[in-house]
């Protein structure tokens, strides 16, 4: 029901809006969109390719998710494509299910994303963040994320994996 309904305003808000306006629901960990079935009922249930999708790689790999196969299914629905890494176990201290790190640090399998990306180009936003990373070491975080993702491009375009 909370799919149906939110399929819905994404479609009344999208009927008035202008053009060049998209709407992207976040997937995220105990959100009403959280498996790449959701994400495939709600494009379902919306005809319009404006309402689309955050792909969040840190809860798809939290939720053990195959994203990339949104990716190579629905690339006009990922408006924007947020690079979010995730340990699959957060610490034991930690109350909640989903621990995010530095990209490159945790489990998210990037190189599974940018293989799809190399295949299906998406024009959509890309985002780098985190959270568990304490604020005096987060510039620095953001550099080294960035590089890492640069880098993995890099392999993943040398290596032709189409």
């Amino acid at each position: 029901a909370h799919l149906q309904r939110m399929a819905a305003v994404m479609s009344q808000a999208l009927a008035t809006a202008p053009p060049g306006l998209k709407l992207a629901v976040d997937l995220h960990i105990g959100a009403v969109v959280e498996t790449v079935a959701d994400a495939e009922r709600l494009f379902a249930l919306t005809d319009d390719p404006r309402a689309g999708l955050t792909l969040n790689i840190g809860h798809l790999t939290t939720g053990e998710q195959p994203g990339w196969e949104l990716i190579e299914r629905h690339p006009e629905r990922l408006h924007v494509i947020a690079w979010k890494d995730h340990l699959r176990q957060p610490p034991a201290d930690w109350p909640h299910r989903v621990w995010s790190v530095e990209v490159g640090t945790g489990d998210s399998p990037f190189g599974r994303y940018l293989e799809a990306l190399q295949r299906t180009p998406v024009v959509a936003e890309h985002l780098i963040t985190f959270e568990n990373v304490p604020l005096a070491e987060k510039a620095a975080a953001l550099r080294r994320s960035r590089e890492y993702l640069e880098g993995l491009w890099h392999e993943v375009t040398a290596s032709g994996a189409r």
